[in-house]
């Protein structure tokens, strides 16, 4: 009871990301690419439809990544945590 009373909870945070998938059909129903099939420490993949595309960042290791040398095109970030993302 008291996770789901305190915003910040892991509770609350998947609620989001539910909500946020259940909002964005692309992430359902659109095509998978995985981008940088190689990183040992970012699952990178796009999810496209015809009028959009999802691109989908996970750093799955305790360190800091450098987007800048990976990403070449403009980015709008949704951070995974409180922390804003490292460009």
């Amino acid at each position: 009871q008291a996770d789901s009373a305190h915003p910040d909870s892991i509770l609350n945070y998947y609620k989001k990301l539910i909500r946020f998938r259940k909002e964005n059909p692309v992430l359902v129903y659109g095509t998978f690419e995985d981008i940088l099939p190689d990183h040992e420490k970012l699952y990178a993949y796009t999810r496209t439809t015809e009028n959009e595309q999802f691109l989908i960042l996970n750093n799955v290791s305790n360190e800091k990544i450098e987007l800048k040398q990976l990403i070449k095109h403009p980015l709008s970030i949704l951070p995974s945590s409180g922390d804003q993302p490292h460009l």
